[in-house]
């Protein structure tokens, strides 16, 4: 029986030290990363706790995730729109970069990408000014008893946008006819699709 162990063991040194041995004599032997993807790819398995798609479908309820840097060659800093009739439940906005002007921030929904009509601040702006930073976050609840529920303000349509813009100058630097702020931030945004 010992000797049976002794020849077990002896088989796996050899077997592994085979295997370092092909390992490093192979310079394009793939790597961890590469076998991760080969796996994900092949089961539809994901590797890590990151999902890398802008959906999760969990028994047949739909949540669309969606986040974007903010866009330096506009006012309307993101526009979203989900691909399919959706309910908006949660939306925010981070500025990081701070101004010396007064900015007024606005997170709406419009169906025009540029414009904010319907608001989901609790007021009808929020300023930022004196070199502030600070994350936004849009209100998703009911908006008081005008909102009865049918199709309310949460509820986006195919034409509808999530926009986030602001008012005011943001530090502009002109080049030729375009201008661009140099804000740095991000845009995020949760719906459920109906």
């Amino acid at each position: 029986m010992e000797k049976i162990k002794n020849i077990a063991l002896i088989g796996t040194v050899v077997g592994v030290l085979v295997l370092i041995g092909l390992s490093t004599t192979q310079p394009n032997a793939p790597t961890a990363k590469d076998v991760a993807k080969e796996i994900s790819l092949s089961l539809g398995a994901l590797v890590g706790p990151d999902i890398p798609y802008q959906y999760l479908s969990v028994g047949g309820f739909r949540t669309i995730s969606l986040s974007s840097g903010l866009n330096t060659a506009s006012s309307t800093v993101c526009a979203f729109k989900p691909a399919a009739t959706s309910t908006l439940s949660f939306a925010s906005l981070q500025v990081l970069t701070g101004t010396s002007t007064t900015l007024v921030w606005d997170i709406g929904k419009s169906t025009n990408p540029t414009a904010t009509t319907t608001g989901f601040l609790a007021t009808a702006g929020v300023s930022l000014t004196g070199g502030k930073q600070g994350t936004i976050v849009a209100s998703t609840s009911m908006n008081g008893t005008s909102d009865t529920g049918l199709d309310g303000r949460t509820v986006f349509g195919p034409n509808d946008w999530l926009v986030m813009k602001y008012g005011g100058e943001a530090s502009q630097l002109t080049a030729g006819a375009a201008k661009y702020n140099s804000l740095a931030g991000s845009c995020k945004a949760e719906f459920k699709v109906n």
